[in-house]
């Protein structure tokens, strides 16, 4: 990161972000070309848990593991600064690579509904969906890349 004083040092930051903010945005490369998709997801251990349709353009490209990146951006707000013709935003943003990976065991698909169910409500009994629904795990690789700007 160029500046350097932007960056979050506190993991606990770090963590709350991950927890706390209601989505991301997941790049990856399909066919030589980027694609990016917002989704809801849960954090824990480490790892991110998302769930989706079972067919489709991105359960495709992650049928068999893929490599992604992961951005978070919260708590933005518009700053006008009187007299400065360029405003700037504050926010929290959240940087990582990781794979994902279909979970294909029932064990695991289950563990990862109810990562995400314990995040944003809703009930546990899942099973008019489970045959439609795709669970997936990102393990981030390396670094979580945390920065701030206008907060702190």
């Amino acid at each position: 990161m160029r500046r350097k004083e932007k960056q979050i040092q506190d993991q606990a930051v770090i963590e709350k972000i991950l927890l706390d903010a209601p989505y991301c945005h997941i790049a990856m490369i399909d066919r030589r070309k980027a694609y990016l998709v917002t989704m809801n997801y849960a954090y824990k251990d480490g790892s991110i848990y998302l769930h989706g349709a079972r067919e489709g353009r991105k359960a495709n490209i992650w049928s068999n593991g893929a490599d992604v990146t992961i951005q978070i951006v919260t708590s933005v707000e518009l700053i006008l600064n009187p007299g400065d013709p360029f405003p700037e935003c504050a926010f929290y943003s959240i940087f990582a690579e990781g794979r994902i990976k279909r979970l294909r065991n029932d064990t695991q698909r289950r563990e990862g509904l109810d990562i995400l169910i314990d995040k944003y409500g809703g009930s546990k009994d899942y099973s008019a969906d489970w045959d439609r629904v795709e669970v997936w795990r990102i393990d981030i690789v390396g670094e979580i890349i945390g920065k701030q700007n206008g907060h702190g």
